[in-house]
């Protein structure tokens, strides 16, 4: 920048000399070619003015086309900048799976509350896992055949970890563990956590054994 700045100053100087020597009457006979430009005069200040007006509509060229690259330069960053913030919005952007039950008719009839426990995205061991949540989500009936779903949102797309349960109440524990092996649950226990509690696990879901040797189910994303 500073370059151009005394350069153009110079231009303006040469033609203000010109303009001075040709005002004063100087001649000589001249003949000179200069970036594909022939001028041929008498007037020494007639060529200086040429000279300098040359010069600064040079420097006005290079401007232009540096401004031109700076354009396109800022566009193109701009560009990637959008995709990489897209890129990263998707990343982020939360996403759901569901978790589907078909009930028998005769768990149908009790109207037990089903619901599904979210453990914790990823597993245990995994260093990107992410931390426990045990968020406890409710089954809702989408049908009237015995089929019920919660969904679980995510925030990022890897597995977690889940377990399901049914509050029995008031509803005796052997009757309803029995109707839960006829539905083929699975490792069907009271456990720890709130009183009228079963926990099962899901056959059609791969099992996992947390740290603490807690057995859930481990839902892969396709």
């Amino acid at each position: 920048m500073i370059i151009i700045i005394f350069a153009f100053i110079f231009g303006l100087a040469i033609i203000i000399f010109g303009a001075y020597m040709a005002y004063l009457g100087y001649t000589g006979n001249t003949e000179f070619s200069f970036f594909g430009q022939t001028l041929k005069s008498t007037n020494v200040g007639i060529a200086a003015i040429f000279l300098g007006a040359a010069l600064i509509v040079l420097l006005f060229g290079r401007v232009l086309k540096t401004v031109d690259k700076t354009v396109i330069a800022d566009k193109t960053n701009t560009t990637i900048v959008s995709q990489i913030t897209n890129d990263k919005h998707k990343e982020l952007k939360a996403i759901s799976m569901r978790i589907i039950l078909h009930l028998s008719e005769d768990l149908q009839k009790l109207n037990l509350n089903f619901g599904v426990l979210h453990v914790r995205d990823g597993k245990d061991e995994v260093s990107d896992s992410g931390p426990l949540l045990n968020n406890e989500i409710n089954f809702h009936e989408i049908d009237r055949h015995g089929n019920i779903e919660a969904e679980i949102t995510l925030s990022r797309q890897m597995g977690f970890q889940f377990k399901c349960f049914v509050d029995f109440k008031p509803y005796e524990y052997d009757l309803i563990k029995i109707l839960l092996e006829d539905n083929k649950f699975q490792h069907i226990s009271i456990g720890k956590g709130k009183s009228f509690r079963i926990w099962f696990i899901l056959p059609e879901y791969d099992k996992y054994k947390t740290i603490d040797g807690i057995l859930n189910n481990f839902y892969y994303p396709s």
